[in-house]
């Protein structure tokens, strides 16, 4: 998908089982890693997510913490929704001269289906 800035975003989705849908999606930013500091990769990660929660009308946020994925620095969330009996959860990551999302909507009663764990651990970055 080309973004109307002309930033090229790359996205897979996949509906795992009923109560599972599951998104990859991988989007070009245009300062390469060594020319940005952490506190803006910092930053970045924030307004991501941050955008990604506004999105979720009625979402609760229930989880959101720094994460390291080799020598990526990440950001993880999990925002309830309650009238879709649901959560939103997922990772956020920026290496190089991309940001990776991992993106998982789960109903209550598929939560604890390892297909979510499976997924969400499933990226490897070096």
């Amino acid at each position: 998908v080309t973004e109307a800035d002309g930033r090229v975003r790359v996205q897979y989705g996949y509906s795992a089982t009923a109560g599972i849908g599951l998104t990859f999606a991988i989007e070009q930013i245009a300062q390469g890693a060594l020319d940005r500091s952490p506190a803006v990769t910092d930053a970045l990660l924030l307004t991501t997510v941050n955008l990604m929660l506004r999105a979720i009308p009625g979402g609760r946020v229930e989880q959101q913490a720094p994460l390291v994925l080799g020598s990526a620095r990440g950001r993880s969330f999990a925002v309830r929704i309650d009238h879709l009996q649901g959560t939103f959860a997922g990772r956020v990551y920026v290496a190089s001269r991309a940001l990776y999302e991992q993106m998982v909507l789960v109903r209550d009663d598929q939560r604890d289906n390892p297909i979510v764990a499976r997924f969400l651990d499933s990226l490897r970055l070096a």
